[in-house]
């Protein structure tokens, strides 16, 4: 495609040069030749800062708002345009560029808290089990047909959107069950995607170093509801159970609700326990019964949001219930290690207080002889939420290991200190390395205890400073029974 032809759809002006262009970005170190590189806003960085890298990484035209950077532009025969809002311009080139993928794809978004990823993984596994070709994205990455492609972020920006849709298309996807995050909805990352449903799990805290207040954070959840940028009106999918939930109902009337107190999806019964569980529910006068090889309180819902995110594309709940009995585990989301030892090992990606509280009451409805919780909280987010995870495992735990999570660029003793400052005298051993931390609880394990490594879930890396490292809590369960062995 001519950039002057893409620039023009783009709400672009003063487009000055011309050149062949097949892809878009925003991040100058992934610009190259035959890429548009477009200038975005940002927290701590502005795009303009980066035209230079982009030219000198291969970047064939730029898109920006600053007149004065246009001029110098001009002046190297860079082919450039203007843009009065280049979010806007951003999302309107990819789909010039990339052929606007969502037009045709069934295209389902998953939003809130807690419980997206199963909730998806759940929804997408529905639709595959009952005939359409359909793909799952989120934090897990992007899968469709037994194949996997890595994802940098739960929601990618715009061109890595557009392209990761454009490539599941290519690959004979029909629908994609995508998870949608605040951050996304925040900076925009999806506006023009064609959303044919839309569900809301749950909001609790998290992320307030981002959105700042709890408001915040629902008005931007709430964009997905909205439709900003769609022609299509999503099908809404809604928690009647959340607070948070039922503003959205009262906004809109119509939506499908699920949970204890929905119309349309109501939750009467529910049985569980580590590896599996059931639920009933009323719809239509009608009571159903289903059932899942996972398990969990809190999964209950998520089957539940499932089924309702199914039906709102068309699956009757009779489909969705048959395709539940053979759901994969999700991994990283109340995952059992296989230990060979008198004692239980679980990891999970809970990383927030509502997230940790469901998973620990999950735990201690197991009837374990002791609860053993591995957990510590992620630098450079939230603070607030430290201390009220601190409190939340010393309810449910009996002993309890303080530890790192992804420190970043914060002190981990200092992170620590603000996990301990909720804990009111728990039984608490204090050890900032992950792995250590992991160890020193397997070696504390008895038999009938259940060990819980809450925070990580899936992830196979630690990030301190502004580095990755291999660490992956699986692992380090084994090597500590090894070493127990010898």
């Amino acid at each position: 495609m001519r950039f002057a032809e893409a620039a023009s759809l783009s709400n672009c002006t003063d487009v000055f040069g011309d050149a062949e262009i097949d892809s878009v970005c925003v991040d100058s170190r992934a610009a190259r030749s035959g890429c548009v590189f477009v200038c975005m806003p940002g927290s701590k960085n502005d795009g303009h800062a980066f035209i230079q890298s982009a030219l000198q990484n291969g970047a064939s035209a730029v898109v920006l708002n600053n007149v004065a950077e246009i001029a110098a532009l001009r002046d190297r025969r860079v082919p450039c345009a203007i843009a009065k809002d280049t979010v806007d311009a951003c999302w309107r080139l990819c789909k010039a560029v990339y052929g606007d993928p969502t037009a045709d794809l069934k295209l389902i978004g998953v939003t809130g808290t807690n419980g997206k990823t199963t909730t998806a993984w759940l929804i997408a596994h529905i639709l595959e089990k009952t005939g359409m070709a359909a793909a799952y994205s989120g934090t897990l990455g992007a899968r469709f047909a037994g194949e996997t492609i890595e994802t940098a972020h739960t929601t990618p920006f715009a061109p890595e959107a557009n392209e990761l849709m454009a490539a599941l298309k290519r690959r004979g996807a029909g629908t994609v069950v995508m998870e949608v995050s605040s951050h996304a909805l925040e900076q925009r990352r999806i506006d023009g995607f064609e959303f044919d449903c839309a569900v809301f799990t749950n909001l609790s805290q998290d992320h307030l170093d981002f959105h700042e207040t709890m408001d915040a954070y629902f008005s931007a959840k709430c964009r997905l509801f909205e439709g900003i940028g769609l022609r299509k009106t999503p099908v809404r999918v809604i928690n009647a159970d959340d607070d948070f939930g039922k503003r959205l109902l009262k906004k809109y009337p119509g939506g499908v609700s699920f949970g204890e107190r929905a119309d349309t999806f109501r939750l009467v019964r529910s049985r569980f326990d580590a590896e599996s569980l059931e639920f009933d529910f009323l719809h239509n006068g009608s009571l159903y019964q289903a059932a899942m090889p996972i398990g969990g309180r809190f999964n209950v819902m998520n089957g539940l949001a499932a089924v309702a995110g199914a039906f709102g594309v068309g699956v009757p709940p009779d489909a969705a219930i048959a395709a539940l009995r053979t759901t994969p585990p999700v991994r990283g989301r109340l995952e059992p290690v296989p230990t060979g030892a008198p004692f239980s090992v679980i990891v999970d990606y809970a990383h927030t207080p509502d997230a940790l509280e469901k998973l620990l009451i999950s735990v201690v409805e197991l009837h374990p002889k002791r609860v053993i919780t591995v957990f510590g909280c992620g630098g450079d987010r939230d603070r607030a939420k430290r201390p009220k995870m601190g409190a939340v495992a010393a309810k449910y735990s009996t002993r309890i290991y303080v530890t790192s999570d992804n420190p970043r660029t914060e002190n981990p003793h200092a992170i620590i200190e603000e996990i301990v400052a909720g804990m009111q005298g728990a039984d608490a051993v204090i050890e900032p390395d992950r792995r250590a931390a992991i160890r020193l609880a397997i070696e504390s394990a008895q038999p009938g205890d259940l060990v819980v490594i809450a925070g990580k879930g899936h992830e196979d890396y630690q990030i301190i400073g502004d580095k990755k490292y291999h660490l992956d809590d699986r692992e380090e369960v084994q090597n500590a029974l090894r070493s127990l062995s010898k």
